[in-house]
């Protein structure tokens, strides 16, 4: 219910294509977990990468922090039914009811995802964060993926979220991007789990959870 399976087999070929230079090979590991409106085979790579990226924090965001909240608030019924919600939201047989289910996620994604960004400024670059995230988390109607980027885009540090300055800045590590941008948006991820996970066993502890 809380894990991510099948994203290793796809980031991992993708960071190495993206070493090699070859952009149409990475584009076909990852085109199945973009979002089908960003999946067109011209997109720049500075657009697929983003795309990528955003694809890969929701998708940890839904697994892992959204139910962790939600157990924390309701126990693992109200857990349950909202990675259900998650999951109509992204498999529901008929494509045209599934916008209805993706307005309830925004719904149910608002407090956490909000906790979620001020969890990226303690664990990244608080400076930064604090800098870019105030109209993120302020914004009622940011979506969970706009809080996620800017939030990250904040909280990380040697533009690993902004390939368009990064290649100016750095031009001659433009090779390395792909796999350093996804390892610091992975490791940004893992800190914050590492946050609420003490938080959590803290609630445990006081009898709270």
């Amino acid at each position: 219910m809380m894990g991510t399976p099948g994203w290793r087999q796809s980031v991992e070929p993708y960071a190495q294509a993206w070493q090699n230079g070859d952009m149409q090979a990475a584009w076909h590991h990852v085109q199945e977990r973009l979002p089908a409106s960003e999946r067109g085979a011209a997109v720049s790579p500075e657009t697929m990468h983003l795309s990528l990226s955003k694809a890969l924090m929701l998708a940890v965001f839904q697994r892992f922090f959204l139910v962790a909240f939600w157990y924390a608030v309701g126990g693992i019924g109200l857990a349950i039914f909202v990675r259900g919600l998650v999951a109509l939201a992204e498999q529901w047989p008929q494509a045209a009811a599934r916008p209805r289910y993706l307005k309830a996620c925004e719904w149910v994604n608002w407090i956490p995802v909000r906790l979620l960004s001020i969890t990226f400024g303690i664990a990244g670059d608080l400076s930064g964060w604090l800098g870019e995230s105030k109209a993120a988390i302020t914004g009622v109607t940011k979506k969970t993926s706009e809080v996620l980027m800017i939030s990250a885009n904040g909280s990380l540090t040697g533009y690993a979220l902004d390939p368009a300055r990064f290649s100016r800045i750095h031009p001659d590590e433009w090779a390395s991007f792909g796999g350093r941008s996804l390892s610091a948006v992975r490791d940004l991820l893992n800190r914050s789990m590492l946050v609420w996970i003490c938080l959590l066993a803290l609630l445990v502890i006081a009898g709270v959870v």
